[in-house]
């Protein structure tokens, strides 16, 4: 004779009930444009610049500035002090939507470091995955920990 436990059971049943339930809701959640997703990471780079050079004079240092450039419309370009300069752009291609930072520097100019911020409807739910290029972390954050990772970034010289 087998005796079951029905509680157990019932414990199971449940939370199989629930995940299923929370992929349904994730399916129906609205996504977010990321044209206006991009805007609000612009609004938080020019809020935390404000903050990040406050305290880089107070310590006698170089400040991050911005070049707003008629030609660049789309794409934010950050510099710190006479050395580095970061881009930052919306990118659409391939289905997917990224952000993309890229930090050029001298002594020639060329790229020193790049990262690409995922964007869709799973990179809420996402900590971090490996990008198709080996060396790029992509991962899902929201447009203040996109804006603050840019900008310390940048002072430091190279995406982590």
């Amino acid at each position: 004779m087998h005796v079951v436990n029905y509680g157990d059971l019932a414990i199971k049943a449940k939370a199989k009930q629930e995940a299923a339930k929370l992929a349904d809701e994730r399916q129906t959640e609205p996504r977010r444009n990321p044209t206006a997703f991009f805007e609000e990471v612009e609004a938080r780079i020019d809020e935390e610049m404000s903050v990040a050079n406050v305290e880089l004079h107070r310590r006698g240092m170089g400040t991050v500035g911005r070049n707003r450039l008629p030609s660049f419309g789309d794409k934010i370009c950050l510099t710190y002090g006479l050395s580095n300069l970061c881009s930052v752009e919306l990118d659409l291609k391939g289905g997917k939507c990224r952000i993309k930072a890229i930090i050029s520097g001298p002594p020639n100019g060329y790229e020193i470091s790049r990262k690409e911020y995922l964007f869709d409807h799973e990179a809420k739910h996402l900590n971090t995955l490996q990008a198709e290029e080996p060396g790029l972390l992509v991962a899902g954050y929201s447009a203040h920990e996109i804006a603050v990772d840019v900008l310390s970034c940048l002072i430091m010289g190279q995406f982590d």
